[in-house]
């Protein structure tokens, strides 16, 4: 099985919409059973799946 590629969610959002969007992050992360520090949650490693899912979510949850 080819090794995927993990990425920090800091790497992939701003500051800005880390903030504006840690409930929504938060909740994805516990429903995906996805470890992580809410205090640090731009240094969550998620793979390009993940983070392209979760973008669909912030994306939904803004209507």
């Amino acid at each position: 099985m080819p090794m995927q590629l993990t990425y920090r969610l800091g790497d992939v959002l701003t500051p800005e919409l880390l903030a504006q969007h840690a409930e929504t992050i938060a909740n994805f992360l516990v429903f995906e059973h996805i470890d992580f520090d809410p205090k640090q949650l731009a240094e969550t490693q998620l793979t390009e799946r993940k983070i392209r899912e979760l973008l669909e979510d912030i994306a939904a949850e803004q209507g």
